[in-house]
């Protein structure tokens, strides 16, 4: 059968193409009279679906039912006059002898929606978009004609048009969009930025129509629609071009964001880890779309002390606690560093999903500021814990969390040339965040010893790198001078504390008897 599909070229403007049917039971020496109509009408293609019958084609002495949908006579099954009228009674009057052919109407609509459609999906396959097309018509197009693949009326000589929806129809869909996806994941031949647009059009599509016809999608389908939209590291800038060549409209760039968060959350939600990389891989398309960041642009931090490592509307923990018994940063190291250098805002974004063993790993592949201040929140030093005592840090997280990272770290620093006294002020300025951070803290735990000591050592190792740079300059000695400041206030602040004086050995603390206060006035005054 041939079908006319030349409207579908012209961005799908006219609506779902539908035939009617004209059938005469009561005349048996003509038999079934079908009459087929491709296209819509000219006026209201998309309110006013309801064709007249022409009057040439009623029979004397015969009525007829007319059918919104196609009816092919492969799928035709016969059925009883008695099945018939449970399912059709209310809508037209039955003669007692007639017994009439027809198939179910999913099935019906089924057979419509895979020949009607096969020109969306051969566009979509093979990416052969033209130079003007257009998303925000083509998503529109596509949800308008699956949402007519829903409506089937009647209407017969006894009785006035009925519509209604066939729910039956959603698995058709659903399977419709399942080959689409899995036909681009498996495509050798569609180039990446047309795979990149044709998944965003499904997914869109997907999701605009579950708003109105509610089924269920499987956490596998909502994995391969992101995997389909993700950018690649290799193309990810031609990619995000050639879509954002197609967004013309602000509403247009809505639809798409809504569909991305929609998947994400919806992954990010089921918890399950084996999906936390592909999620990853999908948040750069999220991330440009939102203006967040732009492909291999360094990030722009106005403040150390304001870095927020999450995404509110990610809800990423729930997704954080599921990778605790997992090695994810180690199975995936070399798919993070690329990400890494594609989208610098997921330097704030991973680091919070990260295992707690897997700390000192990611402070291999962060940049050394980042990773310095990334351990105040590994810690939960941050200005919400203000309440927070050191002494109820636990050995295990003390350990993990910042005694093997902050020593790894400080490898990074002594082993990695750096001649640029701009790079080691930003990494001086991390190191007295993650000071501010506890300070005000202190006390004569074991924790807040292992804290003084780890950062002394961190400003010293600093202070190795300044003075050696090759760069000999005011701002080089500027830096050394502040290493050798910090590093003096912060041993006279911590002596003076009430808690440490009289009570912490490290630095005499066992003084409690009267006759040597005078030397443990001394030492404050040091």
């Amino acid at each position: 059968m041939n079908v006319d599909c030349q409207f579908f070229k012209e961005h799908l403007k006219n609506g779902l193409p539908y035939k009617y049917v004209v059938y005469s039971p009561k005349v048996r020496k003509v038999g079934h009279q079908f009459e087929y109509l491709h296209g819509a009408p000219n006026e209201n293609p998309r309110k006013n679906r309801v064709l007249k019958v022409p009057q040439e084609k009623l029979k004397e002495e015969g009525y007829y039912r007319q059918f919104d949908t196609m009816i092919l006579p492969q799928v035709k099954a016969r059925t009883s006059r008695n099945v018939v009228r449970k399912v059709w009674d209310y809508m037209w009057k039955s003669e007692s002898e007639d017994t009439i052919t027809v198939p179910t109407p999913a099935v019906m609509r089924s057979q419509c929606m895979d020949i009607h459609l096969q020109p969306i999906k051969n566009i979509l396959i093979e990416g052969k978009f033209g130079s003007e097309y257009n998303i925000q018509r083509a998503i529109d197009g596509c949800v308008a004609l699956f949402k007519c693949m829903y409506v089937q009326w009647v209407d017969s000589s006894y009785n006035p048009c009925y519509k209604w929806l066939v729910e039956e129809v959603s698995p058709y869909v659903k399977e419709w969009f399942e080959c689409i996806a899995l036909e681009l994941l498996t495509s050798d031949t569609l180039e990446s930025h047309n795979r990149v647009v044709s998944g965003v059009i499904i997914a869109c599509c997907l999701r605009n129509l579950i708003k109105v016809h509610p089924f269920e999608i499987t956490p596998d389908m909502k994995l391969s629609l992101l995997q389909v939209m993700s950018l690649t590291v290799d193309n990810g800038q031609k990619e995000l071009n050639f879509l954002r060549s197609m967004i013309t409209t602000p509403e247009a760039k809505n639809y798409i964001t809504d569909a991305v968060l929609y998947y994400l959350s919806a992954l990010i939600e089921s918890g399950k880890p084996e999906f936390a990389i592909i999620i990853i891989k999908a948040l750069p398309l999220y991330n440009f779309l939102f203006d967040s960041s732009e492909p291999y642009q360094q990030l722009k931090i106005s403040s150390l002390n304001e870095i927020k490592w999450d995404n509110p509307l990610l809800l990423l923990s729930k997704l954080k606690h599921t990778l605790n018994d997992i090695r994810f940063i180690e199975k995936n190291t070399g798919d993070i560093q690329r990400l890494f250098q594609f989208d610098s805002h997921l330097l704030m974004l991973v680091p919070y999903i990260c295992p707690r063993k897997e700390t000192s790993l990611l402070c291999d592949i962060l940049p050394l500021h980042l990773a310095i201040v990334w351990l105040i929140e590994r810690l939960n030093l941050h200005s919400e814990t203000h309440n927070l005592r050191l002494s109820s840090i636990s050995d295990h997280k003390m350990e993990f969390c910042f005694k093997k990272p902050l020593a790894c770290i400080m490898f990074r620093l002594f082993e990695t040339e750096i001649t640029s006294i701009d790079e080691l002020s930003c990494i001086s300025s991390a190191a007295y965040c993650l000071l501010d951070s506890f300070k005000d803290r202190l006390n004569d735990s074991k924790n807040a010893k292992i804290l003084v000591n780890n950062t002394i050592s961190l400003f010293i190792h600093i202070l190795h790198k300044a003075k050696t740079c090759p760069k000999k300059s005011n701002d080089q000695q500027n830096l050394c001078q502040i290493q050798i400041i910090t590093v003096t206030d912060l041993l006279k602040f911590w002596i003076q504390c009430n808690d440490v004086i009289g009570g912490n050995p490290y630095f005499g603390g066992g003084l409690r008897y009267g006759h040597y206060t005078s030397s443990v006035q001394g030492l404050k005054k040091e």
